[in-house]
C-alpha cells in the first residue's frame, strides 16, 4: 500500500480514536501493470479493529469514482447505521440511509494544500509542535505496512500494537525489518 493509504488511514485512526488494528488481511495482486514494481494495482485490506472493521479498496488505473458527484477519485467513507460520509482532503458530504439519492450535509470545497504547507513552515520557523503528532503518522504508515507484508506472505497476520510485534508468524515477523543499505543502519540497541 503506498501513495494516498496513508493519508486516508491516519484520518480514519483519529476519527475513530483506535491505536492498531488486531488482524490484517490484503488481497489483490498486479492485475494492470506488468513492470519491476511489487506494489499490486488492485488491493482490498481489512484491518480489525476492537470495535469496528477499517477496508481499504484501491483499484489502479481505472476512472470509475464509487461516489460520482464528489470531485475528487480518492477519499473515505464512513458507513454509520442512519448515514454514510465521504470525505477527502477538501471536504465532506453525508447521504442518509432512508433516502441516499441526495445528500443532506455538504461541506463547501476548501484548500488542500496551501493552509497545511503554511502550518508546517509556521512551525518549523518558532519551534512550536506541529498539529499532526508524529505518533499518529507512525501508526497509519504501520497500518499500510502490515497490510503489505499480509500481501507477500499471503495470509491475515495478528498484530499486537503495544509490543509493535507480529504475533505467531516469524515468515511476517521477519518483514518488520528488512536489511538496509551501508550507511543507511539503524542503531542496534
Amino acid at each position: 500500500m503506498t501513495n494516498w493509504a496513508v493519508h486516508h488511514v491516519d484520518i480514519i485512526l483519529w476519527a475513530m480514536n483506535v491505536q492498531s488494528a488486531t488482524r490484517v488481511s490484503h488481497a489483490g495482486g498486479k492485475f494492470v501493470v506488468d513492470d519491476i514494481a511489487d506494489a499490486p494495482d488492485t488491493i482490498e485490506a481489512s484491518w480489525d479493529f476492537p470495535h469496528f472493521t477499517m477496508q481499504y479498496v484501491y483499484r489502479g488505473f481505472n476512472t470509475f469514482h464509487s461516489v460520482q458527484n464528489r470531485p475528487h477519485h480518492h477519499g473515505v467513507c464512513f458507513h454509520g447505521n442512519r448515514a454514510t460520509m465521504v470525505l477527502d482532503r477538501f471536504g465532506y458530504e453525508i447521504w442518509p440511509d432512508n433516502a441516499p439519492a441526495k445528500s443532506i450535509e455538504r461541506q463547501p470545497e476548501t484548500p488542500q494544500d496551501g493552509p497545511w504547507q503554511r502550518t508546517f513552515v509556521d512551525c518549523v520557523q518558532s519551534g512550536k509542535p506541529s498539529p499532526v503528532d508524529i505518533e499518529d503518522g507512525h501508526r497509519a504508515t504501520v497500518c499500510c505496512h502490515l497490510a503489505n507484508i499480509a500481501y507477500k506472505v499471503g495470509r491475515s497476520i495478528r498484530w499486537d500494537g503495544a509490543k509493535e510485534e507480529i504475533l505467531g508468524d516469524s515468515e511476517a515477523a521477519a518483514l518488520l525489518s528488512l536489511p538496509r543499505r551501508p550507511g543507511y543502519e539503524l542503531p542496534k540497541g
